[in-house]
């Protein structure tokens, strides 16, 4: 008789067996056979203990091999957080090799977790920032912003006994985040204005959708939702990494995704909620319509009414 437990992973989405899976292991290894994998000693024994416990939230600079021979995090034991003495991500390299280590090691802990090839997914998706027109340093900021905070979600879902976040949850995480960011105005501006805005912090360049960001990255569309950079999307409902803008009293406004999909909890401000940035964005419908080439951004949600 086979050994049922090597067989394979249940053939059932998470939601309706995830509760099954234990926050925490009762025993705990200080090794792991990682030299199958190639990250043996790439990843410090504190971060591999810390790793038998879901609800612990992770950081992506946790598992640097420059941390390796880290001992404790804090000289405070009952503190989560790491001394300064742990090394920070610097390239997209540093980042790479991190997530490959957090998927060895918790292939080894967690087999049915797939959060390493989902946040890895995420990033491959928009080409690990490429599109991002800003230093290396802040396209390696963003993305290790993005996978501390899947992980610090993912811990706080554990204690709940709810499934890790999925790839189009996690896109969401990442939609979130860099929609703070200025988007890229169309060629039409930019020539009018002789190039002015090419200045600007955020935005993809490319029209691809590899190369873009989404909610305020990607596309290049101008302040009113005009003309279109990107290829035109397959249909008109979802216009994530358009950048469409809202125009009120004199000032351009980002519109929120949030708002669009429902579930806004910013704080109220101006024309919608509160960037975080000094600015707001709007509450208005993000919309695109193909046939017309332009946002709807009327004063309701996307989601039913469009």
């Amino acid at each position: 008789m086979p050994d049922y437990r090597f067989l394979r992973a249940p053939i059932l989405e998470r939601k309706k067996w995830w509760t099954k899976v234990p926050v925490k292991h009762a025993h705990t290894y200080r090794r792991l056979p990682l030299e199958h994998s190639g990250s043996a000693n790439k990843v410090a024994d504190i971060v591999v203990i810390r790793s038998h416990d879901r609800s612990f939230p992770l950081k992506l600079k946790m598992f640097l091999p420059a941390n390796k021979t880290q001992k404790t995090f804090t000289d405070n034991k009952d503190s989560k957080e790491e001394t300064a003495e742990w090394e920070t991500a610097k390239a997209v390299t540093d980042v790479r090799e991190a997530l490959l280590n957090l998927a060895d090691v918790t292939a080894e802990l967690w087999p049915y977790d797939n959060t390493p090839r989902i946040l890895h997914r995420v990033l491959h998706n928009y080409n690990f920032a490429a599109g991002l027109r800003c230093s290396e340093q802040e396209k390696v900021r963003t993305m290790v912003e993005f996978c501390d905070g899947v992980l610090r979600e993912n811990a706080c879902r554990a204690v709940e006994k709810e499934p890790p976040l999925s790839f189009r949850e996690a896109k969401e995480r990442w939609s979130d985040l860099t929609e703070r960011l200025v988007p890229l105005q169309n060629p039409a501006q930019q020539q009018h204005q002789g190039g002015a805005g090419r200045g600007n912090r955020g935005a993809a360049s490319g029209s691809s959708g590899r190369g873009g960001f989404s909610g305020g990255f990607g596309g290049g569309f101008g302040g009113g939702g005009g003309g279109q950079a990107g290829p035109a999307p397959r249909g008109g409902a979802a216009v994530r990494g358009r950048g469409a803008r809202f125009n009120t009293g004199g000032s351009s406004h980002a519109v929120c995704f949030n708002y669009n999909r429902g579930n806004c909890g910013r704080p109220p401000k101006g024309c919608g909620c509160d960037d975080g940035r000094g600015g707001a964005f709007a509450h208005v419908c993000n919309f695109f319509d193909i046939a017309t080439g332009k946002f709807c951004l009327l004063q309701h949600p996307r989601t039913g009414n469009h």
